[in-house]
């Protein structure tokens, strides 16, 4: 009588336990991993944003001033309203290893209607491009900036430039064309500030912020904050959709995520979780969270006190003259 073979192997449930094990050990590794990723992205964007305060401080030094929001004039001439202008983005390239660009856009001699306009067509390719200095890495937006279109060469179709997740700071409370006395804060029409011009201290004022392109909102549908654009605005003087591409407001809190539309259009706000980056003005860099202190309402808007009162607006303001706590 033979002797019968026995096989070694496992049984079903020590098999459904390792198993068990597996998923246990992949669930627990995937959010480290996430968080490892996410906190490379937010590495990759702090740097982002303090070559682009560097940028600013070395036009500062070449100049004399910083450069304006927007700029309504060429060597060419001045432009009236509804047209396309270059905004802050465009006037820093030869200071972010961009200068070969730079001297081909020509923002200084050129209009940017023309660009995008009657000579589009060479201007394309130089306009359309990954701006990678200009864009966040945990930023799910499209290259161009189809929220934010331009007017289009003979009718034929709109312009859709880089699209840029860095804005200037532009008031602590409404978008304006212009500074104002009490709420103003680095970037507006025409004027190019001077650090001096920054009553409150360079390293208590805010410079540059984040925009997101998307977000989910308070009924989990995907909304639209359309982030901004490289190279300057669409129009100038039509409501705030112009200027918005190129500076924000603290009129809305850090990300904001109710349904209006034109207010995440015109706030700061971010894909990184619970705050968003920022450059102050003399090029330090600071994550700031969305729970900071914000005169804001139940819908993450302002009220309506004229006054700056809130650590959010005072970092904003350049000469409130009040003092920030911590943040």
């Amino acid at each position: 009588m033979s002797k019968q073979t026995i096989r070694k192997g496992f049984t079903l449930v020590e098999l459904l336990v390792v198993i068990a094990i597996i998923g246990v050990l992949v669930g627990l590794l995937l959010p480290a991993v996430q968080s490892a990723r996410e906190a490379a992205r937010r590495t990759q964007c702090i740097n982002n944003m303090r070559q682009l305060g560097l940028a600013l401080h070395n036009h500062h030094d070449s100049f004399g001033t910083l450069p304006p929001g927007w700029k309504t004039s060429t060597t060419a001439g001045s432009q009236g309203n509804g047209v396309a202008l270059w905004g802050w983005g465009a006037m820093i390239l030869p200071y972010i290893e961009e200068g070969a660009l730079s001297d081909q856009l020509k923002p200084k001699d050129v209009f940017m209607q023309d660009a995008v306009t009657s000579l589009w067509s060479s201007y394309q390719p130089l306009m359309t491009t990954s701006m990678t200095g200009f864009r966040c890495p945990s930023d799910d937006g499209p290259i161009t900036n189809i929220g934010r279109s331009f007017p289009g060469f003979n009718n034929k179709g709109a312009a859709a430039l880089s699209t840029s997740n860095y804005i200037g700071n532009n008031n602590s409370r409404s978008s304006a064309q212009f500074d104002d006395p009490q709420t103003g804060g680095i970037f507006f029409e025409d004027r190019g500030l001077k650090f001096g011009d920054i009553r409150d201290g360079t390293s208590k004022t805010i410079l540059l912020g984040e925009r997101r392109w998307q977000y989910s909102d308070i009924n989990g549908q995907l909304t639209s904050a359309r982030a901004g654009v490289v190279f300057g605005i669409n129009a100038r003087q039509v409501g705030q959709r112009g200027r918005n591409a190129v500076v924000g407001d603290g009129g809305q809190k850090i990300n904001y995520n109710h349904t209006n539309t034109n207010r995440s259009a015109r706030g700061f706000s971010s894909n990184h979780p619970s705050g968003a980056v920022f450059v102050l003005s003399d090029a330090s860099v600071r994550f700031v969270i969305d729970s900071i202190d914000a005169d804001i309402n139940t819908n993450n808007q302002q009220t309506r006190n004229a006054a700056v009162n809130s650590t959010f607006e005072r970092l904003l303001a350049r000469k409130d003259g009040q003092p920030i706590g911590d943040y």
